[in-house]
């Protein structure tokens, strides 16, 4: 698998684009229900996913440091067990 671009000055994707990629790490933290499953899903809301599965998916290459970096900074005060929420965009990301 090709590592995610992590230039200097490489602006984020949208946390979308960035949730669907985390979406194939392990997460680490919870079992998930298996790979491409969210951590936590709702039929009314978003699908969640643990800071710790973001962590996992940079580790493999799957997204790029700046993207960690602006999940990190959305969750604000974290854990390895937040949970951020994916928020589709509507069209493509």
């Amino acid at each position: 698998m090709r590592p995610a671009p992590d230039q200097a000055g490489a602006a984020p994707w949208t946390l979308h684009a960035i949730c669907e990629l985390t979406r194939l790490a392990a997460c680490g933290y919870c079992p998930a229900g298996g790979l491409d499953w969210p951590c936590t899903s709702s039929e009314t809301g978003p699908e969640g996913y643990h800071v710790a599965r973001f962590a996992a998916a940079m580790r493999r290459g799957l997204i790029s440091g700046a993207n960690f970096a602006a999940v990190i900074e959305a969750a604000g005060a974290f854990t390895n067990g937040t949970l951020i929420y994916d928020q589709p965009t509507g069209g493509t990301a």
